[in-house]
């Protein structure tokens, strides 16, 4: 699970949450936030990949990756999924729920339509 957000001093950072099994259990560990110099899906991509290796993990090894729906992460070409699938062509993109609960509950009468 990657999210990009902007802290109270106007600096892009970058979380990594990472979900595996260790046995049968499921096991959810937050690897860390990190600044970025650019939201743009090959910068964000990047900064994924090497924050990954500093925990000796590699694209090639996700199966799933999960973001909001902003279009440079979850878009199919040429943004972060995309870039993604690129090393690990199977992965499967889930919307984090998270962020389409937050749409919903934010959503005020007839402005929300999806």
């Amino acid at each position: 699970m990657v999210d990009e957000s902007t802290d109270k001093s106007h600096v892009e950072k970058l979380s990594i949450c990472v979900r595996y099994l260790t046995g049968t259990k499921v096991v959810e560990t937050f690897l860390g936030c990190w600044s970025i110099t650019s939201t743009k899906a090959d910068a964000v991509h990047q900064a994924i990949v090497d924050n990954l290796a500093k925990f000796g993990l590699s694209e090639e090894q996700l199966v799933a990756a999960s973001f909001d729906g902003a279009a440079d992460m979850s878009g199919e070409r040429g943004e972060v999924q995309a870039l993604l699938k690129k090393a690990a062509p199977s992965l499967v993109f889930v919307h984090c729920r998270s962020h389409l609960i937050a749409s919903v509950a934010t959503c005020e009468g007839e402005q929300c339509h999806s």
